[in-house]
């Protein structure tokens, strides 16, 4: 190839971690240069989204705020601990340190070293934290100073969710409540025409949930048997309350996703982090909202399921370890009256597996044990598979499941401690609402980081310069002027209004100028055969279209837009074009079907109130 003398085309294929090339002539015939072929790939490493720096990033603020509450919880218990034991809590922060490593001194136990109370003696008498801590609720006997730090410690150490801020958690309540949940529940699924009769008894369907002793499927069953399927049919039902229940659901069948990709959730699976992440990027807003409205029920019967019918959840785990003390007793008398060496051993190995920490989950014990257990014919592992399939058998303290506590629950048992206790210990009552507020407060996303220093990643507004502690956080920084610096900075400018700032997506105005856009540019055809561009919507039609159409549903489909044109006569044979996606529109008046259902149509229909709605979207 003489480069001066002949004409060339260079081809390129560009992936997301290669670019291939090749030279051709024009007749597409590969060109040669020093006898060898014009083509060619370059390899590189594809581009990574920010997911795993995001999902770390998270993780160190997590345990950061974590440190500093047992780090002021410190503070407050320090002079009280010096008094009955002077290396208390030295001996708890160096408690890593190996008794092996001949480098570092330490003393034989972690916690305890009394002549007459030590570790061992500890653990014999509080096996796990939560029979301390259920001791020191039934209690009002005086207990040392040290026992009530470390329950107190732990508590404040796994806190629990914030699902319920704000908001009286009564355990007596949770049949109630949950079924006024369910009925908001219904409500939200009317949005996508897909709820139960307005006559379902919604009692019922609670008291059913919150079986004990019943499976998922089980209850899926005994439910569907109660509510009436001439209103919606069985097997969507059975969808809706199986993601209840954390069984699988297909969502691209329960939304009726136009995809091709496999989007499914379970609720009780050990990837369901992953599995909402995919729903976020695959769902809509109000999709996700339901999807965590059912995150919500699940996270209630997994609660109903751990507490038991105790008040405190202390008690509850107190009775799953005995639970799980009584059924390996029962499992190693099975073991030693079976014969199959191999089967003994292959159980064995999946238990040690379990009980430790790392990457085999209940699930997955579960599997394997209910495998092992069918080859035994002995009433034993017949109570056995039948707790399994109840997902009740050898649970471990600490699980997944323990993240649908709220910290209402955590925050009751902490209160009750400091009564009991602040009787001999009058720092604690002194203290209370410090305490407290290290269980029951969190920085209100809004605020941002707490940096003195000013950057570009923090707005915080002081009111006075001191250190910031929970208890004193409104004294220190102003939340209204830290608001309106998180809107501002989270609004963008628009580039031909320059300087303006931007409606918001969910805005009214928004919504309507994007459904009328895409109404713009539909036509009608009547012979969907034709290769004629169609007739545009006249403005009377697109008026009609966003009253009976988009202001009554969800979303509105390329089928319901022809029936609604044959039904008004404006068509008796007529197909669609125009539009992004064929099947249906993808604009749709969300927020104002929302405000409907909370303001009513009277008082949104109302121009002047316009603003004010607007604002609420802002906000």
């Amino acid at each position: 190839m003489n480069r001066k003398e002949t004409t060339y085309n260079i081809g390129l294929d560009i992936g997301t971690n290669s670019v291939g090339w090749a030279i051709t002539d024009n007749n597409y015939n590969l060109l040669k240069a020093k006898k060898k072929n014009l083509w060619g790939v370059r390899l590189f490493s594809s581009a990574e989204t920010a997911e795993d720096r995001r999902l770390n990033r998270s993780a160190r603020r997590r345990y950061r705020r974590r440190r500093n509450r047992l780090n002021w919880l410190d503070e407050l218990f320090s002079d009280e601990l010096f008094k009955k034991d002077q290396g208390f809590l030295n001996r708890m922060k160096h408690s890593w340190v190996s008794k092996k490593d001949s480098t570092r001194m330490r003393d034989k136990y972690n916690l305890f070293i009394d002549e007459d109370f030590n570790d061992k003696d500890y653990f014999e008498e509080y096996p796990t934290i939560f029979h301390l801590r259920e001791r020191l609720i039934e209690d009002k006997t005086q207990a040392d100073i040290r026992l009530v730090y470390l329950a107190i410690h732990n508590i404040l150490k796994y806190r629990g969710n914030f699902t319920y801020e704000h908001q009286n958690f009564d355990v007596s309540k949770m049949n109630e409540d949950l079924e006024n949940v369910l009925k908001e529940f219904n409500s939200d699924l009317n949005f996508f025409g897909i709820s139960l009769s307005e006559e379902t008894n919604f009692s019922k369907i609670s008291s059913v949930l919150l079986k004990k002793d019943w499976s998922p499927s089980s209850k899926v069953t005994n439910i569907l048997n109660q509510i009436d399927t001439t209103i919606i049919t069985k097997p969507v039902a059975k969808n809706i309350f199986n993601l209840l229940v954390g069984n699988k659901v297909d969502l691209v069948k329960f939304f009726n996703l136009n995809t091709s990709e496999d989007v499914s959730l379970k609720l009780s699976s050990s990837a369901v982090e992953s599995d909402m992440q995919k729903c976020e990027e695959t769902l809509d807003e109000e999709q996700l909202a339901l999807i965590n409205s059912a995150n919500a029920i699940y996270s209630t019967i997994v609660l109903n399921e751990i507490l038991d019918e105790h008040t405190y959840i202390s008690s509850a785990k107190v009775e799953i370890y005995k639970k799980h003390h009584e059924d390996l007793a029962a499992l190693k008398d099975l073991l030693r009256r079976t014969d199959d060496d191999k089967l003994v051993s292959s159980i064995k190995d999946s238990y040690s597996k379990y009980i430790q920490p790392g990457k085999y989950s209940v699930d997955d014990f579960y599997k394997d044990l209910k495998k092992y257990l069918a080859k035994i014919d002995d009433p034993i592992s017949k109570d056995a598979l039948e707790k399994i399939e109840n997902n009740n058998y050898l649970l471990k303290q600490r699980t997944r499941d323990n993240g649908v506590i709220p910290f209402q629950l955590n925050e009751n048992e902490l209160i009750k401690i400091i009564d009991n206790q602040s009787t001999y210990y009058p720092f604690l009552r002194e203290n209370k609402s410090k305490i407290l507020s290290l269980i029951n407060f969190r920085i209100p996303y809004y605020v941002g980081p707490l940096n003195v220093k000013k950057s570009d990643f923090s707005w915080m507004v002081r009111k006075e310069p001191g250190a910031i502690r929970p208890w004193n956080f409104d004294e220190k920084v102003d939340r209204e002027k830290s608001s309106n610096n998180f809107i501002r900075k989270m609004t963008s400018t628009d580039s031909y209004l320059i300087g303006e700032p931007v409606l918001p997506k969910n805005s009214l105005i928004y919504q309507k100028y994007e459904v009328l856009n895409e109404l713009n540019n539909v036509r009608i055809v009547n012979d969907s055969e034709s290769t004629d561009k169609g007739e545009r919507l006249t403005v009377e039609m697109k008026q009609s279209i966003y009253n009976d159409l988009f202001k009554k549903r969800a979303t509105v489909t390329t089928k319901q837009l022809i029936d609604w044109l044959i039904k008004e006569s404006y068509s008796t044979s007529t197909s669609i074009r125009g539009l992004a996606d064929k099947s249906k529109f993808l604009s749709s008046l969300a927020t104002y079907r929302k405000f409907v259902s909370i303001f009513g149509e009277e008082f949104v229909n109302k121009p002047e109130n316009n603003k004010q709605l607007e604002e609420l979207v802002e906000w």
